[in-house]
């Protein structure tokens, strides 16, 4: 639907900049040959959601290919009477391109990516809150994980969580692309973590060893709850209402917690299930730490 609403308010920014131009050519062209709508039509089919840059370098290269056309026509016809009109034209054809998207339906690359990140933070946090859930409470939470299971893979193919024309293209201001891509990469990551933690959370865990590592765990969470409120108060333009903590710290307690519960050298976890299943709950809540570090540090 977002995909359709984009379509459609293209299309309608590149026939009403078409439009004008066929009125400008009326009246300011020089050759009036359509010269005008011609370079303003060639110079709006950027990549959608393409950024100012990308535009200007467009409005560039029909410029220069109109002079390189022309310049090539009058030499073999040995006539240069119409070169600078049609100069004038393409010209004025490109300035009616960059104003009109510039006022008709904008494109505003860095909105559109806060946009399509911050549903899928929030999906994230749900997700995680029903897996600790069904972790502790496997009775009563089974479904739940499963529905905000469901409701992150939605957020995830979203039309909106699409950028490949804007952040990937090269086209892209080289300023931002690698941080937009880098900021993607990770948030991609999150949602990989998680699906391992729902995948170790449906097997059956010995209850006292879960009750040992229970509030080192839910102390992990909730401070990986916090972080991923303050990476979305910054992506929503506002000040994050509680300071984040330091996962530095939170990763060495949840670590030394599980050392005490589960005091067997990593090569000897193998005897027993149980301590396999926690051991990878442990380290993968520690990659969402470690991932959600480099995502609070990419927004500095």
């Amino acid at each position: 639907m977002h995909i359709r609403i984009s379509i459609l308010k293209r299309a309608l920014s590149v026939s009403v900049a078409v439009f004008l131009a066929v009125i400008i050519d009326h009246y300011y062209s020089v050759l009036h040959e359509y010269w005008v709508p011609l370079a303003t039509f060639l110079v709006m089919q950027s990549f959608r959601r393409s950024n100012l840059r990308m535009l200007l370098l467009r409005f560039l290269f029909v410029t220069l290919f109109f002079f390189a056309g022309s310049s090539l026509f009058d030499l073999l016809h040995g006539s240069s009477s119409e070169f600078y009109g049609r100069i004038h034209d393409v010209v004025l054809g490109g300035v009616i391109a960059v104003l009109c998207s510039l006022v008709i339906f904008p494109q505003r690359a860095d909105t559109d990516f806060r946009e399509g990140v911050v549903p899928v933070l929030q999906a994230y946090q749900n997700y995680l809150t029903a897996i600790i859930c069904l972790l502790f409470n496997p009775e009563r939470a089974g479904s739940e994980a499963e529905s905000n299971k469901i409701q992150v893979e939605k957020a995830l193919q979203s039309d909106q969580t699409f950028f490949p024309d804007w952040v990937y293209e090269a086209g892209f201001s080289l300023a931002l692309q690698s941080g937009h891509r880098h900021f993607l990469v990770r948030v991609e990551q999150l949602g990989q973590v998680l699906f391992k933690m729902h995948a170790v959370a449906r097997h059956a865990i010995d209850k006292q060893l879960l009750d040992e590592l229970k509030d080192a765990v839910l102390q992990s969470v909730e401070v990986i709850h916090k972080n991923i409120s303050a990476i979305i108060a910054v992506l929503n333009l506002k000040k994050p209402e509680n300071p984040t903590s330091d996962l530095q710290d939170e990763m060495s307690v949840l670590e030394n917690a599980f050392k005490k519960a589960v005091p067997l050298p990593l090569e000897l976890l193998d005897m027993s299930q149980d301590n396999v299943h926690v051991a990878a709950l442990v380290y993968d809540l520690k990659d969402l730490q470690k991932i959600l570090l480099k995502l609070s540090e990419a927004l500095k």
